[in-house]
């Protein structure tokens, strides 16, 4: 028994029993209400549910009146996991909408969407649960976006989880961290589990002590996990791990999972998809259409994360000069992000040679049809200027031709400077890198893809072609190469020396030239 109930009514024939009789009702059914209340309390703790409501208070003198509205259930994890509670609030809202790029990685993962949704359907036609999948690729791709949009699509608990925090200072803490995580999945499942960095304890197992041993033994208890002994076919509990060295894990490990997505860096689209998303509809920024493409052509090989870094950059200095963000600041910061701080020099004289040697990249390269997004003679870490072109992602092979041409381009700087200098004087160490670039090239071309006149149709990466009579003629050849465009370059310069000096005076008038400008320079100019 509870408690005891006190009552002065004892019978109709007492004077006032009406009144101890309605006391004696109110105070039964406040109990029954209590009883009841308590039973559904239980009912949606089996469930897993709570009662979420918003209020609304409404003030009339000295009367204060709240009232309760849009009440709905919501899950929320059991009174003994509140270290780790999962609340609605907390569940992924995002969609694959929301994660740029990764378009081969969102189809593999459309399958698990589908069990996660209709566990039984896939059960009753007797193929067992998925047990995981391994998000794999450089840093910053949006590995984490994508098993969150994961669990978004697919309305899952979403329990995440570091590799790192898996392993503690205390002994066992490691596989007792993975039984309670996978313990209470099971209860919400069919959930994700997402293990992020999993290569801090999946590496290969060597049989070692130490805290190499207790990482083995953490990535043992994970297997047994993962193997689902506990698991049932219509609540299943799928693991999302992510790594950035896939070919570090260990081999039981890869074979738990039943897919290896690769997500890789976004392509152009996806890289303008995102900016626009972030700069248009910024309200501190106002950054045009232009500029966004082309920054996004600008930025190939770049992560989300990478684009991120440049926006943040932009708003930096935006709030610097307490202004909003414009085409200028996200030029100026993606030039920083990717190559430092920019600076002119000094010297006039050498700030004219640079702009003769970067004028005579972007004329040659305009030339053959390559229009340069920009090229600029402001320096930039330890190059003094530089021209930048589109790079064309989807490219995978190219000819003796096309080899040739990026050969001439890069060879463009020192044949401007031999045109406007002479034969001796436009001699300069500003060609450095540029040659390096051309002789890789030409090597390449040689020793790699049966393209030299002299050498055959041979492959030419053994130890007889690094010293000996070989490599001899091979350097002959590639010597060959570079020198033969580098006069085809001098030859164009020439015949176009008046676009040259335009270029040059344009470039020590105004420091750098866009596509927009070029064309209104070169615009007239007869191109191959």
């Amino acid at each position: 028994a509870r408690g005891v109930l006190e009552t002065s009514f004892l019978s109709p024939d007492i004077p006032g029993w009406e009144k101890e009789a309605n006391l004696l009702e109110r105070k039964i059914l406040d109990i029954v209400q209590d009883m009841r209340r308590e039973t559904k309390a239980r009912h949606l703790a089996s469930k897993h549910k709570v009662l979420f409501f918003d209020t609304a208070p409404e003030i009339d003198r000295d009367i204060i009146r709240i009232r309760l509205r849009n009440l709905r259930f919501k899950y929320a994890m059991s009174a003994t996991d509140v270290s780790a509670m999962v609340q609605e609030a907390e569940r992924p809202r995002i969609s694959f909408d929301n994660v740029y790029g990764a378009d081969t990685a969102k189809n593999e993962l459309e399958f698990i969407i589908k069990w996660l949704k209709e566990p039984r359907r896939f059960a009753g036609l007797g193929l067992r649960p998925p047990r995981g999948v391994l998000l794999y690729g450089p840093p910053g791709t949006g590995k984490t976006m994508l098993a969150k949009a994961l669990a978004g699509e697919s309305n899952c608990p979403f329990f995440p989880a570091t590799a790192t925090g898996f392993v503690t200072k205390w002994q066992g803490s490691g596989p007792e961290n993975i039984r309670c995580l996978f313990e209470n999945a099971r209860k919400y499942a069919p959930s994700i589990v997402f293990i992020d960095e999993i290569d801090a304890i999946g590496k290969k197992r060597g049989g070692m002590d130490g805290v190499a041993g207790a990482a083995e033994q953490t990535l043992n208890a994970l297997l047994v996990e993962m193997d689902g002994f506990a698991a049932s076919s219509d609540r299943p509990v799928v693991v999302i791990a992510a790594t950035n060295l896939a070919e570090l894990l260990d081999d039981a490990l890869r074979r738990r999972f039943d897919r290896e997505v690769e997500v890789d860096r976004p392509d152009r689209k996806a890289r303008y998809d995102y900016l626009t998303h972030r700069l248009q509809e910024h309200r501190h920024a106002d950054v045009s259409d232009h500029v966004i493409d082309r920054i996004a052509a600008s930025t190939a090989g770049m992560t989300i994360a990478d684009l991120e870094r440049i926006i943040q950059q932009a708003g930096r200095m935006a709030a610097e000069q307490e202004r909003i963000i414009t085409d200028e600041m996200v030029e100026e910061a993606l030039d920083t992000i990717r190559m430092g701080p920019g600076s002119l020099h000094s010297d006039p004289a050498v700030l004219k040679r640079i702009a003769c040697h970067e004028a005579g990249h972007c004329l040659v390269a305009w030339l053959m049809g390559h229009k340069p997004l920009q090229v600029t003679i402001v320096g930039r870490g330890s190059v003094g200027g530089y021209m930048e072109k589109e790079v064309d992602e989807n490219r995978i092979l190219y000819t003796a031709a096309e080899l040739k041409s990026m050969i001439r381009q890069a060879m463009g700087g020192r044949a401007a400077e031999i045109v406007c200098y002479g034969p001796d004087q436009g001699l300069s160490s500003g060609v450095a890198s540029d040659l390096k670039l051309a002789t890789r090239y030409a090597e390449q071309m040689v020793r790699n893809f049966g393209m030299g006149t002299n050498i055959g149709q041979v492959a030419l990466n053994g130890h007889m072609a690094d010293s000996g009579p070989l490599a001899v003629r091979i350097t002959r050849e590639v010597e060959k190469i570079v020198s033969e465009q580098l006069e085809h370059a001098i030859k164009e310069l020439r015949e176009n020396r008046q676009f040259l000096g335009l270029l040059i005076q344009s470039l020590l008038d105004r420091n750098r030239l866009t596509l927009t400008d070029l064309e209104m320079i070169l615009g007239d100019i007869e191109t191959n």
